[in-house]
């Protein structure tokens, strides 16, 4: 019994001193399903998925530096008045139509944008998303026109926002008040959330996809020591000297399992760090469900051993 627990322990210390003689493979084993996941996280937040979705701020930014035309068409205070409020709603991209006709009866939006659009139509479909003009109606009232390009789709309610933040700030005559116009989405129901799982865009599907193609791999390396001890009589010499057999085999996949275990550890926490629906603690994850899968590739491996002669023969199909 106790030449038994001698082996036990030499072939346990020689599994652990060939994984640190090679702990560069140990880890890449390691690296290649982090490198794997992480890159699959990043790319399914991406896709934003059966994820309801956020809330919009309407405002001109969200288009990047656009040109916004702007013209006062009368000489009048209050329209003047609302006119350079208008103005100082924007830091760049403003045209000022009075700039460049030096006059109130030539300034025209519409001939503006046909104007431009004959130079460059996607000028205009792609820089010029809102507009204003403004003037006083037959009351004396100030007149306040919006302009707005209908192919991007919040641009009526960009325009509309524009319009109401300066009379807001002309009735107050404080120009701290503001309105923000924010578009919140409806939530998905159920036969769309339905429909984005079918459609592999989710990261449950893209998860299992990639991190099974990714342990495929990792099994690989757990062929090379034992075709490398039976090419080099290393094997033969062992169990010449009195290994058990049972032995010889039971602590190479005992300490298979140890390794795939270990490298199962980095694959939770690497999920759990990003707290991910579903995927944000160990009994989400269901911790035993990888190892117990690493029991039945490890004993794979186990069988392959004996086909090869070559480390570098074993592919994985």
């Amino acid at each position: 019994m106790a030449l038994m627990i001698n082996q036990l322990r030499a072939m346990l210390m020689k599994n652990f001193y060939h994984t640190w003689r090679t702990k560069i493979l140990f880890f890449i084993e390691i690296l290649i399903p982090i490198s794997v996941m992480i890159v699959t996280f990043l790319v399914v937040r991406q896709w934003q998925g059966s994820k309801d979705l956020p809330s919009l701020n309407m405002d001109i930014k969200i288009y990047g530096s656009k040109s916004t035309p702007v013209g006062l068409l009368v000489n009048n205070s209050a329209a003047l008045e609302l006119y350079q409020i208008y103005k100082g709603l924007f830091t760049s991209g403003l045209v000022d139509m009075n700039q460049r006709e030096n006059s109130f009866t030539h300034i025209n939006m519409t001939e503006l944008i046909l104007s431009l659009g004959a130079k460059e139509l996607s000028l205009i479909r792609q820089d010029y998303i809102v507009g204003s003009t403004f003037d006083v109606g037959d009351d004396g009232v100030p007149l306040l026109t919006g302009w707005f390009n209908n192919l991007p789709l919040h641009s009526p309610a960009i325009t509309l926002g524009l319009l109401h933040n300066t009379i807001l700030k002309w009735v107050t005559g404080d120009t701290d008040y503001s309105l923000s116009i924010v578009n919140q989405p409806l939530p998905y129901n159920q036969d769309t959330k339905a429909s984005f799982q079918l459609t592999a865009n989710n990261l449950g599907f893209q998860l299992s996809f990639n991190l099974g193609f990714a342990m495929s791999f990792v099994t690989a390396f757990y062929v090379m020591f034992q075709i490398k001890e039976r090419v080099s009589k290393s094997k033969h010499l062992q169990l010449v000297s009195g290994v058990k057999i049972l032995i010889y085999w039971g602590t190479s996949y005992l300490w298979d399992l140890v390794t795939f275990f270990i490298v199962t550890l980095w694959i939770l926490a690497t999920m759990i760090s990003f707290q991910e629906e579903g995927y944000s603690t160990f009994i989400e994850l269901g911790s035993s469900s990888r190892f117990f899968t690493g029991v039945h590739e490890c004993t794979l491996t186990e069988v392959v051993k004996f086909l090869l002669n070559y480390p570098s023969h074993y592919n994985v199909e």
